[in-house]
């Protein structure tokens, strides 16, 4: 994988939607495949998406080394809801015309 990542010029990524479903073991998994090569870089990225609960998890000692491995991390702004629309401010409507 490493070499093929050196002649395309591109990162392979693991994207794992729904990862705050995940045990401590499925996590520790995740942590142990990132740590291949530690003395250079990482042929993959991972992607983890989940609920707030996730990163909360994270935190703990016990995903501490996975958290520490953690280079970007993102948390959208909660969506409020418009009284008169009852839909997301910020979404465009669906009115019929």
């Amino acid at each position: 994988m490493a070499a093929e990542v050196d002649e395309r010029g591109r990162t392979p990524a693991v994207v794992i939607d729904e990862s705050h479903l995940l045990d401590h073991q499925e996590l520790d998994a995740i942590r142990m495949l990132t740590n291949y090569d530690m003395d250079s870089t990482t042929p993959f990225a991972v992607l983890l998406i989940g609920q707030p609960t996730l990163r909360k998890r994270m935190k703990h000692g016990v995903l501490a080394a996975l958290d520490q491995r953690i280079s970007i991390s993102y948390q959208m702004p909660t969506v409020t809801m418009s009284r008169e629309e009852e839909t997301p401010v910020g979404l465009p409507s669906r009115r019929a015309r």
